[in-house]
């Protein structure tokens, strides 16, 4: 099956229309001066970058480096770094919202017509659920007739609407929820999604034909 790396999944949520951060990706296997190239030509849009990192195979035990909000130089010479250490890059725009402790952090997964839903409170990243363990309060929806979902808070009820209705099944979104829009015009930030424990992912033919499309 192929294997949809963090980029191509963070392309895919773009595509169907969700509200995600501006990044690009480099392979560690690209040639020097095109990395470098694409690597300065994004950093000088944003004053603060992001940098997230996979392997070229689909590891869910491992933990990749993450280096949220870098100063520009300091993002150039971390990913420098870090693509000679044998990583593959995921840059993206820095986000920093203006109250953090306003923030909600969400794990979604969909399955069917159950939506699961782990949430805590920021300040932080959704690594304070993945990694952490950290939860807060926790809901499951199949219709909205559950108690789960009457208890549902107000921020979280637009994010469980557009997911429920999204073509992607049998996986697990990290969502980000902030007070005011810190990316496009929406409060919620989709930084991926991976396949739901024990079940295979469904990603629709047509969205895949699209990515493939893409040079990437």
């Amino acid at each position: 099956m192929e294997i949809v790396d963090k980029f191509k999944r963070l392309m895919i949520l773009k595509i169907l229309g969700f509200n995600t951060p501006d990044a690009i990706v480099i392979y560690r296997n690209e040639p020097t001066y095109k990395a470098v190239s694409k690597i300065l030509s994004f950093y000088k849009k944003y004053e603060k970058l992001s940098i997230r990192t996979f392997l070229d195979i689909e590891d869910y035990t491992y933990i990749p480096p993450h280096f949220p909000n870098l100063d520009r130089d300091e993002a150039l010479l971390k990913t420098l770094e870090l693509l000679s250490a044998g990583y593959n890059i995921l840059l993206q725009q820095g986000v920093r919202p203006t109250n953090g402790d306003d923030e909600y952090l969400c794990l979604v997964m969909k399955t069917g017509n159950k939506i699961i839903i782990e949430m805590a409170k920021g300040p932080g990243t959704v690594r304070k659920l993945t990694i952490e363990g950290k939860i807060d309060d926790r809901f499951e929806i199949t219709s909205e007739e559950d108690e789960d979902y009457r208890r549902l808070p107000t921020e979280l009820q637009y994010m469980y609407e557009i997911i429920k209705e999204c073509e992607l099944d049998n996986v697990i979104f990290e969502v980000s929820i902030y007070r005011e829009p810190v990316v496009g015009h929406n409060r919620e930030v989709f930084w991926g999604f991976t396949k739901a424990g024990g079940v295979e992912e469904k990603i629709p033919k047509w969205i895949l034909d699209r990515l493939r499309s893409y040079d990437l």
